[in-house]
């Protein structure tokens, strides 16, 4: 028999983690566990890395042909990030070659 005031356990930790001020990390970390679900195989195989700071992802490719398609479709990324979100904690992507890629 459930008390009125029990939780499940997930509803447990999305508590703490909002009491904390500590739920908008935890969601960007799923973003980058979840990468291939929110935008698809063909963009997960193509991003060498993912980081967030201050509203801003970055995402690393590997050729200057994924560069300029991801940079075609930045604005698709944003919502497509923010609407599995549920929230708009993505202001900006931004999209780079990774260094040792470049001049190939």
């Amino acid at each position: 028999m459930k008390r009125k005031n029990s939780y499940e356990i997930g509803e447990a930790v999305t508590y703490f983690l909002k009491e904390n001020g500590l739920y908008s990390q935890y969601q960007l970390q799923q973003v980058f566990s979840q990468w291939n679900e929110i935008v698809g195989d063909a963009i997960d195989k193509a991003t060498l890395g993912l980081s967030f700071q201050e509203g801003r992802l970055e995402i690393q490719v590997g050729s200057s042909v994924w560069h300029q398609e991801l940079s075609y479709q930045r604005n698709q990324i944003l919502t497509k990030v923010n609407s599995w979100l549920g929230e708009n904690l993505v202001t900006e992507v931004s999209i780079v070659q990774h260094k040792s890629s470049i001049g190939r």
